[in-house]
């Protein structure tokens, strides 16, 4: 009779990167996303029809609700892009040692306001779409500016192991752990968030 061999997971849930763009930096990016094209943001969801799955993006303000645009690399943005592919890239090395290749979907600039934007617990990763191997997310205004809005990250039995963020900071994560932005119940909540491609896991 033969055995498999197991090893420990090493992968961490998240990882924090602080300090990844200072104040300024922070209102420069509120500005460029403001000044975009916003909308409200809808949920990717899968429907069956006739035994042919089709991915759908409807607006459930019960799961999400909050305004987003979509911030893509051009001469205003390249230092933005620029930034977060050397953290990303750090981070992985040191934390996740994911194979990944880049950021192709654009930065997803979000805003949640009073009362209650917010998120529903979900994951990043889905059926059908581009491979995403990790998420990121950047607070982008200060804390004193919102209450509630707190980012959660969910491990186990469902318990919560992150829940307050800085600005300027960055949580990263593995895009299938479980994760949400409560509701803000007073002011407005402005994040940067992103996905970073990469292999499947075998």
């Amino acid at each position: 009779m033969s055995f498999w061999s197991f090893k420990l997971d090493e992968t961490p849930t998240y990882a924090f990167v602080k300090n990844v763009f200072n104040k300024e930096e922070c209102e420069a990016i509120i500005k460029i996303g403001t000044s975009l094209n916003i909308n409200e943001a809808g949920v990717i969801k899968k429907e069956e029809k006739e035994k042919n799955i089709k991915i759908s993006n409807k607006i459930s303000s019960s799961i999400r609700k909050s305004n987003i645009s979509w911030i893509f690399p051009n001469e205003n943005t390249e230092w933005i892009f620029r930034k977060i592919t050397d953290v990303v890239t750090s981070a992985n090395n040191e934390f996740f040692k994911f194979n990944i290749y880049g950021l192709n979907e654009g930065f997803q600039f979000t805003h949640y306001k009073a009362p209650g934007g917010h998120y529903d617990q979900h994951i990043d990763k889905f059926y059908g779409g581009i491979i995403r191997r990790l998420s990121f997310t950047i607070l982008l205004n200060d804390k004193k500016d919102f209450k509630g809005g707190e980012f959660e990250i969910y491990e186990g039995r469902g318990e919560t192991i992150v829940r307050e963020q800085e600005i300027g900071n960055m949580i990263i994560f593995p895009s299938y752990v479980m994760h949400r932005v409560s509701p803000v119940t007073k002011g407005q909540r402005y994040s940067l968030v992103g996905w970073v491609t990469g292999d499947n896991i075998k």
